[in-house]
């Protein structure tokens, strides 16, 4: 056995390190920089697997779509901003009810982060987050906040310019950047700085 792993490594060239089991530090220290950490359950799992198995697995699990339920008004229609004509205790309502979105938003992404069968996938749907910065205290729409999460996730592993192409043309950060103030002799200034 011994034997075959030495051979193994010198065709391959790869050091023996490369080739032995990562260990329960070295798989908690690769599960917890791919994801948000990992039970014992997943650390014994990943310990006897070289550093390449190990990735490969990973890699294997990678997903494109939210195994989460979303809430019940993710699909609705984007909200107007501003729409006239409403009461004071219309409006009140209203923004109650964004606020209501706000948090269960919140608790599905969390709930996502937290069970999703792709940690990978969601660290990298909260960089992208972080990186393509928007908030729902500006754009005003937990719809089109839920829609560029769904995006940002599809995109999360995938082509960066097709993810740059698809931010630009998103609802949410096209609000977020004013783009809606755009004219042809006042160019908004916020899309090219980002």
């Amino acid at each position: 056995m011994i034997k075959r792993i030495l051979l193994a490594s010198a065709l391959l060239g790869l050091p023996l390190c490369a080739l032995a089991g990562i260990g329960a530090d070295g798989a908690r220290h690769l599960l917890a920089r791919a994801g948000f950490g990992a039970n014992p359950a997943q650390i014994e799992a990943f310990a006897p697997l070289s550093r390449e198995a190990a990735v490969d697995k990973i890699l294997a699990g990678v997903r494109t779509q939210a195994a989460t339920p979303p809430p019940g008004w993710a699909n609705e229609p984007f909200e107007r901003p501003g729409q006239p004509g409403l009461t004071e205790e219309q409006k009140k309502a209203l923004q109650q009810e964004r606020n209501q979105h706000a948090v269960e938003l919140r608790s599905w992404w969390l709930t996502e982060m937290r069970n999703t069968p792709s940690p990978l996938t969601e660290k990298m749907t909260l960089f992208w987050h972080n990186h393509f910065v928007s908030a729902l205290d500006k754009v005003r729409s937990p719809q089109m906040m839920y829609q560029q999460n769904l995006l940002l996730r599809h995109y999360a592993l995938g082509d960066f310019g097709q993810l740059l192409h698809a931010v630009a043309r998103d609802p949410a950060m096209m609000r977020y950047l004013d783009t809606a103030n755009n004219r042809k002799d006042q160019p908004n200034e916020n899309f090219a700085a980002r």
